[in-house]
């Protein structure tokens, strides 16, 4: 079977019972549904280092419900939005125990699927290039990420579910020749919704930057990156507490009250590690 077939077998399936999963969670009455909406990420190059604060807003009831369940077969950027930015929707969506079994059975199906196309495309040797390009014929707009990310069985015996905020950054040490080298042709190769112009003026202040320095230094080089929500869960049981990414709803099959702490808006912590000085505060290249 060539690479295409099996994505696209794979993707109909998913798809499929990702509506199957919809209808399932749409036909219950949850106890609680609540959820926290990120405003939408916009794709422009910025030299500003520090993330900046994000704003949330907090829904609940039938509004979230929806929100939560429409979010399992959510493939497709957001309006607007950078289309390199997966759907992200912290929430938690609170069910009977009773409907426990049914969806760890539709959800384990559908990571099946979304595990088969990863791993056929992975183990493809075909470029980066033509990987997208099968995807992109098979889901015309879909982000890769949102295809393979796996949708988490229901929680069971749970006592917390606290958001938080992940906030990190990457850096990366070059010589000066490598980086002088790395700059000189990436202004060649501009990202897309970049323009060369663009792109060349924000690559020529790196170098400018980079020529100032002293040839035998080591060029430390800060990126920060997106911030990201997260989920510290604890259980009434004696289970250890578990840290996950909180990109999509939780589901919980609780017959109890499980605490929730919502998420807050997000502000720049200025740590000690935050406030060293670097090269520059930003290589949208890295």
């Amino acid at each position: 079977m060539d690479l295409f077939t099996q994505v696209d077998l794979n993707f109909t399936a998913l798809t499929n019972l990702t509506d199957n999963l919809y209808q399932e969670l749409h036909s219950i009455e949850p106890l609680s549904a609540n959820c926290t909406i990120i405003p939408q990420v916009y794709s422009s190059p910025s030299t500003v280092a520090d993330n900046q604060p994000i704003e949330l807003s907090h829904i609940s009831g039938f509004t979230a419900q929806t929100k939560i369940i429409s979010s399992y077969k959510q493939f497709n950027p957001v309006a607007k939005s950078n289309a390199k930015y997966p759907f992200r929707l912290p929430g938690v969506l609170i069910v009977e125990e009773k409907y426990s079994a049914k969806l760890s059975s539709l959800i384990k199906s559908c990571n099946i699927h979304k595990d088969n196309i990863k791993n056929a495309i992975s183990s493809s040797k075909i470029t980066a290039e033509k990987k997208r390009e099968i995807i992109q014929s098979v889901a015309p707009n879909a982000i890769t990420l949102q295809v393979y990310r796996h949708i988490l069985p229901p929680l069971v015996n749970t006592r917390r579910i606290s958001f938080s905020w992940c906030n990190k950054f990457s850096v990366k040490c070059f010589t000066h020749e490598k980086m002088c080298d790395y700059l000189n042709n990436s202004m060649k190769h501009p990202p897309k919704g970049v323009t060369k112009s663009e792109w060349c003026y924000f690559v020529g202040q790196e170098l400018h930057l980079v020529q100032q320095r002293k040839k035998n230094e080591l060029i430390k080089i800060k990126r920060p990156l997106t911030p990201a929500p997260m989920a510290n869960i604890s259980f009434i049981d004696n289970s250890p507490s578990i840290l996950r990414h909180a990109h999509l709803p939780f589901i919980v099959a609780s017959d109890h009250l499980v605490k929730i702490k919502k998420l807050k808006h997000f502000i720049e912590k200025n740590t000690k590690l935050n406030k060293l000085e670097y090269m520059i505060n930003r290589l949208y290249a890295l």
